[in-house]
């Protein structure tokens, strides 16, 4: 209803028609409705971006918001960890791949020697060995 009805006219038509005030109540509507109606982490994720864009909440907004709005304040400091984990986790592994090509390529190791040097799993190893060759 009402909590639809902001966030929608918020993120349809940014915030310049509303008064300074009604940001905050915006903002938190549009997280309410995107926690509610998005099941799909990510998604939910890539759309915070699209609301912190559009709302454009200054420090001391977004200070209001985590005063007023608690709970949901942190299920977005959830995600927000989240995401940085994720990241961190993606590029560690990407590290370790770059490390099993050049030891592929610099080194007569074998497959499970590699493996067992970059804690990668010997199939990753053996389709990176691949990819090099071709």
């Amino acid at each position: 209803g009402r909590a639809l009805s902001l966030a929608g006219r918020a993120l349809a038509g940014g915030v310049a028609g509303w008064a300074p005030e009604q940001k905050v109540e915006i903002y938190a509507k549009a997280i309410q409705g995107l926690l509610t109606l998005e099941p799909n982490i990510e998604k939910q994720i890539k759309y915070l971006d699209f609301v912190d864009i559009y709302t454009g909440l200054s420090d001391a907004e977004q200070h209001a918001y985590e005063s007023r709005y608690p709970q949901e304040n942190a299920v977005m400091t959830g995600l927000t960890e989240r995401l940085r984990t994720e990241g961190r986790q993606e590029g560690r592994q990407g590290a370790l791949r770059e490390t099993a090509r050049n030891l592929i390529q610099t080194t007569e190791l074998d497959d499970a020697a590699i493996a067992n040097a970059t804690g990668l799993p010997q199939a990753e190893v053996q389709a990176l060995r691949f990819e090099l060759k071709h």
